[in-house]
């Protein structure tokens, strides 16, 4: 995997959905990101996705097998 340890100059963080989708991207900024506390348990999710990389894209098919 990629070290991502010296990008907290290339992130932004935001408090809302309509702060998410307002924000431009300025300088180093590459990501923006939205914390948020999502209600469920998604431990069955995690034990079926393989992390190869530092991004996995979900889709039906991961969860049929």
């Amino acid at each position: 995997m990629i070290d991502v340890s010296n990008t907290e100059n290339q992130i932004h963080y935001v408090n809302s959905f309509e702060e998410l989708v307002s924000t431009a991207f300025v300088g180093d900024v590459n990501a923006i990101c939205w914390h948020r506390k999502l209600a469920g348990d998604f431990s069955e999710i995690i034990k079926k996705v393989k992390l190869n990389s530092n991004l996995v894209e979900l889709n039906k098919a991961t969860f049929k097998t």
